[in-house]
């Protein structure tokens, strides 16, 4: 996923529920429609001249990581049945997706996180009945991800 703006990286972080905490521990999550000024995140610490979100898709092998590991770009070298998971990397390091760690270095499984974005789309509402679009010809309420992979059979359209 690119972006050729940084003030679009902050709606996808909220989006995505991640820093979603305020100083006091016992607000989890924060609204969705009422501002917190104890909030931990800052759209600073994001974008305070650069910012990057990397969403990445993992395939790692049931029987762990193997004594010598070789990354190829475009070429799968695992052996045995692979596991796709998801990890979220922003400005380089890896930031845990609430509820959703159980895949390897606190990754996402593949599924648990389509779940996870969906459920965050229901809780967010219509985006184009949210910001009064209804009268804009293109407005839409989908996001669609399309992933590739060498392997024609593994392409997936994510819509939500």
């Amino acid at each position: 996923m690119g972006f050729t703006h940084d003030n679009n990286l902050p709606p996808v972080v909220a989006a995505l529920g991640l820093w979603n905490t305020s100083s006091n521990k016992n607000v989890y999550p924060l609204s969705l429609t009422k501002p917190n000024n104890k909030r931990e995140f800052r759209s600073s610490y994001l974008v305070s001249f650069h910012g990057h979100v990397t969403l990445e898709r993992l395939a790692c092998t049931a029987n762990g990581p193997s004594d010598t590991v070789k990354h190829i770009a475009n070429q799968l070298p695992l052996t045995g049945p692979t596991d796709s998971y998801v990890r979220i990397r922003i400005n380089n390091a890896p930031v845990a997706i609430p509820g959703c760690t159980s895949g390897p270095g606190s990754s996402c499984p593949l599924d648990e996180f389509t779940t996870y974005v969906k459920q965050r789309g229901i809780a967010s509402g219509d985006y184009v009945k949210t910001c009064g679009l209804q009268n804009v010809s293109n407005a839409t309420s989908v996001a669609s991800f399309l992933t590739t992979d060498p392997d024609p059979s593994t392409v997936q359209l994510i819509s939500l």
